[in-house]
């Protein structure tokens, strides 16, 4: 929570500042994801693996095609590390679709599939 008000802090005084308006294009009041079925996000909150408050997001970047990605620091309850903003919305706020799929994030200890993403930076070459 600490680092939280320390971010808003930073960022209101920059605004403030520097006379920079900032543009609101995406709000959670929790995060919450593109589930294949309810009994999959059912078991995952049950078995710990996605618990909505627990999920922060820590670093965003658009891509050229306009995909939004954003990245959470894989942690307990936190089943997804990087994902796209989808064109769902959910009671919290967009849903967030896991990338590449969920099947990337099927087994924390296998290093073949993503782990953790902390930054993301997106580059499309043809």
């Amino acid at each position: 929570m600490s680092r939280f008000l320390y971010v808003v802090l930073i960022l209101t005084t920059a605004t403030v500042s520097l006379s920079v308006e900032l543009i609101e294009v995406y709000k959670w009041k929790y995060v919450d994801f593109v589930w294949r079925n309810m009994e999959e996000k059912t078991n995952a909150i049950n078995n710990n693996q996605y618990n909505p408050y627990s999920c922060a997001l820590y670093d965003v970047d658009k891509a050229p095609d306009g995909r939004v990605f954003v990245t959470s620091v894989r942690d307990e309850g936190v089943p997804a590390s990087l994902m796209t903003v989808s064109n769902q919305l959910g009671p919290g706020g967009p849903l967030l679709d896991p990338y590449p799929n969920w099947s990337w994030y099927s087994n924390e200890n296998d290093c073949n599939y993503i782990i953790s993403v902390y930054r993301v930076s997106v580059s499309i070459s043809l």
